[in-house]
């Protein structure tokens, strides 16, 4: 995907924002999934590229915008995060650190789309575990040649 380097970049101010232990690309939490081993450091935050969509400019042949959608899965444990911080607090401090931040040179601003939150249980994991995931656009043109 053409947002994919972008992850690299949101790795470190997701590091920053109070509250979050642990920090990785989606990978690594496919991973935990698979295994059944939710993340035994929470809260952790895990950034993807969720889908990109291309359209041709018009007036132009070999220009296309690039609108790419980013998410950043927060995973906690319930009572388990510091302080009492809830995961809504958590997710609230990713919204205020990515929302209008330039993601690289030649990318449109980050925007916060929404959120979506689930409960998941798994055999080897009895406490259970919450995910809170926030979703952002950004867009970028590919000029080709003419």
């Amino acid at each position: 995907m053409i947002a994919a380097p972008l992850i690299s970049a949101l790795v470190p101010v997701l590091a920053g924002i109070e509250g979050v232990r642990r920090v990785a690309e989606a990978d690594d939490l496919a991973l935990l999934i698979a295994a059944m081993d939710l993340p035994q450091t929470t809260p952790a935050a895990f950034v993807l590229v969720t889908g990109e969509e291309a359209e041709t400019l018009s007036r132009t042949l070999h220009t296309e915008r690039v609108l790419s959608q980013l998410s950043v899965v927060l995973v906690g444990r319930p009572r388990a995060t510091p302080q009492g911080q809830a995961l809504g607090e958590i997710g609230r401090g990713v919204v205020g650190a990515l929302s209008g931040r330039i993601p690289a040179d030649d990318w449109t601003p980050l925007g916060y789309r929404g959120a979506t939150q689930q409960v998941r249980a798994a055999a080897r994991d009895r406490q259970g575990a919450l995910f809170l995931t926030l979703h952002f656009d950004t867009t970028t043109t590919l000029r080709g040649c003419s």
